[in-house]
């Protein structure tokens, strides 16, 4: 196990940084490139390993003949929850026999909404170990569109992978949202997607409604990840009077997490949007208490927990549940690191509270539990600390 360990020996921020670009919408353009029949270019693609993974499966797919007694194929989607989801959708209407697994915590990580779902319409899917959970035996055939409800408070992925499959479902697809709905900027953002290739979408509060249409293939370009930028707007948050441009960053967005601004305003942030890119430097001072619901923008939780300890400002975060069926439980992860460096915060339900600490102690490095954006949230602690170490860096 190794670990990384940051030195900074100042406050003082300057520089440019090169964002990635967005998982969440190259996700969702490569599903519809797949289900256009049609091959497009699609221009700046993720990088990521979620995204990647997607890739290679589907040309897997796409490769792959059956006939009728062949053996499932196997599709391993590694610990990428987004693949997970987007795939049991998608190859319940791709004629063959699927075998879908993951990783020992992806078979920890419930589907069973979104299974549920897809029976409604017909699909053929069975569990091969426990109910509820990957891997999955799945039989693609014709679904038959219909009215269906499903519950999107684990995730909002249940209803954006229906999406993406109802212009190719007979009869198209009307989905009902039951209950709290997490994450509904990006159901928005696969709305604004598919608009753009020609399918359109009536929605409201309580439901979304997508006839049987034909997508119209067109070459693609993807934005700079929003989602990403956070951990630089944190940055500059808990500097002193640091400033950074993110080369490449647009104000005008398919992706929800583009309300970054807007939050880290209340830690001293400004932003200004230029041609080159998203200017962002450390300017007034921060709120003296902070409590906000990140329900619709779960993504963004982490690296805003972490600033508010690191400001030491007191703050409540309400309606972080479903964080704990992410990569890891990242409320359990984040409290246990908090009190590793002193950082006093307590869980009520589905809401952490931070309470005012004494000052921060880093000794020890911060656990990553195979998460990314558990590194990505705590490495800025650095700026005010002068130093943090890192366990695994690489996840």
């Amino acid at each position: 196990m190794n670990t990384l360990w940051i030195y900074k020996k100042n406050k003082h921020l300057d520089g440019i940084v090169e964002l990635p670009d967005s998982k969440s919408e190259s996700n969702r353009v490569l599903i519809i490139r797949s289900l256009c029949g049609k091959n497009f270019h699609i221009d700046n693609l993720s990088e990521s390993d979620d995204t990647r993974t997607l890739e290679q499966l589907l040309k897997l797919i796409e490769k792959t003949t059956h006939s009728k007694n062949d053996k499932p194929v196997i599709l391993n989607t590694g610990n990428a929850g987004t693949v997970m989801r987007f795939l049991t959708a998608f190859l319940s209407i791709k004629t063959g026999s699927w075998l879908l697994t993951g990783s020992e915590r992806m078979k920890e990580r419930p589907v069973g909404k979104l299974v549920d779902a897809l029976k409604q319409l017909g699909a053929d899917i069975t569990y091969l170990d426990k109910e509820g959970f990957p891997p999955l035996l799945i039989n693609g055939s014709e679904l038959k569109g219909k009215e269906i409800s499903v519950e999107a408070f684990e995730s909002s992925q249940f209803v954006t992978a229906l999406m993406l499959i109802a212009p190719v479902i007979s009869g198209g697809l009307k989905i009902n949202l039951k209950g709290i709905v997490v994450s509904r900027p990006y159901l928005d953002m696969t709305i604004r997607i598919l608009n753009r290739f020609g399918v359109h979408v009536h929605k409201s509060d309580s439901y979304i409604e997508i006839n049987d249409q034909t997508f119209k293939p067109k070459n693609y370009s993807i934005e700079k990840d929003w989602s990403a930028a956070a951990y630089w707007y944190e940055l500059v948050a808990l500097s002193g009077h640091g400033s950074l441009l993110l080369k490449g960053l647009e104000k005008k967005s398919v992706q929800g997490d583009a309300i970054l601004p807007d939050i880290f305003e209340n830690f001293g942030v400004k932003t200004q949007f230029r041609d080159d890119g998203t200017y962002l430097f450390k300017k007034g001072d921060e709120v003296k208490q902070y409590e906000n619901s990140f329900i619709d923008h779960p993504d963004l939780a982490q690296a805003c927990l972490v600033t508010c300890a690191g400001l030491n400002i007191p703050s409540v975060f309400h309606r972080l549940g479903h964080l704990q069926i992410k990569e890891t439980d990242r409320i359990r992860a984040m409290m246990n690191e908090f009190k590793k460096i002193g950082i006093i915060s307590m869980l009520e339900k589905d809401t952490v509270i931070i309470r005012k600490s004494e000052q921060l102690k880093v000794n020890h490095p911060i656990e990553t539990y195979g998460d990314h954006r558990m590194a990505m949230s705590f490495a800025p602690l650095s700026i005010q600390t002068r130093q943090i170490g890192i366990k695994n860096p690489g996840v």
